[in-house]
């Protein structure tokens, strides 16, 4: 199992933000920021982020 250093916390919460604001379209333009093995489980991240916050269109893509 993996988990997140208290970095990775605070770096991931900061990037939800952004994604949240609209200011990222998609969870690929961060890959340089995250962990390669941790792309997939940020992708899932972003996707319920969006989902929970009522943005069903942008959650599924």
């Amino acid at each position: 199992m993996l988990f997140l250093s208290p970095r990775e916390t605070k770096q991931w919460a900061g990037l939800g933000a952004e994604i949240l604001a609209g200011r990222a379209l998609e969870p690929h333009v961060f890959d340089g920021e995250i962990r390669s093995n941790l792309r997939p489980v940020f992708a899932y991240f972003a996707g319920a982020l969006l989902a929970a916050r009522g943005q069903e269109q942008r959650a599924v893509a």
